[in-house]
């Protein structure tokens, strides 16, 4: 029944007319509406790095960001269904993760009090990815959010609402939040893109949010810190301990994140963050390296507030706080681990800006 309802789902331009539906391709449409993305310059149109980066990035890091984590679309309509269909690049699915965190996508609405609140799906995986959204309030004009995959690349996605539908596509909002770090920030293992911690910050503060982290890979190298200086930011979050553990040149990569973003863009802050830990029994001394790590950071962080840089602030991992029944393996938060995240950047984040 549910492959017989998505026949219907098909179009093939920005908003083809198909029986008794129309349809929104985003990277067809007159209005730019793919909030998350720091570049229009891109290859692919859902990537995270401009085209150009590809010759200076290493080329892990520049698979990575083909991944569409972070990215998000608004739209305001008052239809009484949303069809979605997508194709994606990889394996739907990860050993320690679903594959509706890996490459679904998750609707939500501004509803009373403009609370936003999930909606339900029927969905399925194959060579298209599909979800239907059914039952929707029709008395208004909804403002809509739909969070795309967090470790899956997006080829192509249309967007279906009834004919007789008010649809506007939303342009994105200014000055993101950037946040630059590793797998648990890219959205390892959330069941759903919508629980990542970055997309739970944006809603927690309603503020647009560049996800730029890569798995395995924020190792705060110059090429992507350089980067970063390019977008016009309200805050950077420096969340890449997890993948430096070992390293011998922290200061220097310390040292070099914070004179570029503060010559580059003055004034904005910078906001570091310890390694969240593991908080497993067996953890093979590993939470002592890790303890070690953390004071190392936190002590150049503070050495460079000492002699007068300004802007700098800090998150520890008593603040993050993940607990074993946050994580799914040994440290990626698992939703519960991953609410923890963005409450611990909320609080903080309140500090800077109040």
């Amino acid at each position: 029944m549910k492959n017989i309802i998505f026949l219907l789902f098909l179009s093939v331009t920005a908003y083809a007319q198909t029986t008794g539906y129309k349809s929104w391709n985003p990277a067809a449409g007159d209005i730019y509406a793919l909030e998350g993305q720091g570049w229009k310059n891109v290859e692919s149109f859902f990537d995270r790095l401009p085209a150009p980066a590809k010759q200076t990035v290493r080329k892990e890091v520049w698979a990575l960001s083909k991944n569409s984590a972070g990215m998000q679309l608004h739209f305001v309509t008052n239809a009484r269904e949303v069809r979605i269909k997508y194709g994606v690049a990889g394996s739907h699915e990860m050993r320690h993760m679903p594959a509706t965190g890996v490459s679904g996508v998750d609707l939500y609405f501004s509803g009373e009090n403009n609370r936003m609140q999930r909606l339900r799906p029927v969905y399925s995986f194959g060579d298209t990815v599909q979800y239907l959204y059914s039952h929707l309030e029709t008395a208004e004009r909804y403002q809509y959010t739909l969070y795309l995959p967090l470790y899956n690349s997006v080829n192509w996605m249309e967007i279906s609402v009834p004919e007789d539908s008010y649809f506007e596509p939303l342009p994105i909002r200014p000055k993101p939040i950037v946040v630059y770090g590793t797998s648990i920030a890219q959205g390892g293992c959330a069941s759903r893109p919508g629980l990542g911690w970055t997309n739970i910050l944006s809603r927690m503060t309603n503020k647009p949010l560049i996800n730029l982290a890569f798995s395995g890979n924020g190792k705060m190298e110059p090429e992507l810190v350089d980067l970063l200086a390019e977008l016009d930011a309200s805050l950077f979050i420096i969340d890449c301990l997890p993948n430096l553990t070992g390293e011998a040149d922290l200061s220097t990569k310390i040292n070099y994140v914070v004179n570029t973003l503060q010559r580059q863009r003055p004034g904005v802050p910078v906001l570091f963050a310890d390694h969240c830990g593991m908080p497993v029994a067996n953890d093979n001394g590993g939470n002592e390296k890790i303890m070690m790590l953390n004071r190392q950071q936190k002590s150049i962080v503070d050495s460079l507030i000492q002699k007068g840089k300004k802007n700098l602030y800090y998150l520890t991992q008593n603040e993050i706080g993940l607990t074993e029944n946050d994580i799914v393996d040994y440290v990626h938060p698992n939703d519960i681990g991953m609410m923890r995240y963005a409450e611990a950047y909320y609080r903080r984040i309140k500090e800077i800006t109040e």
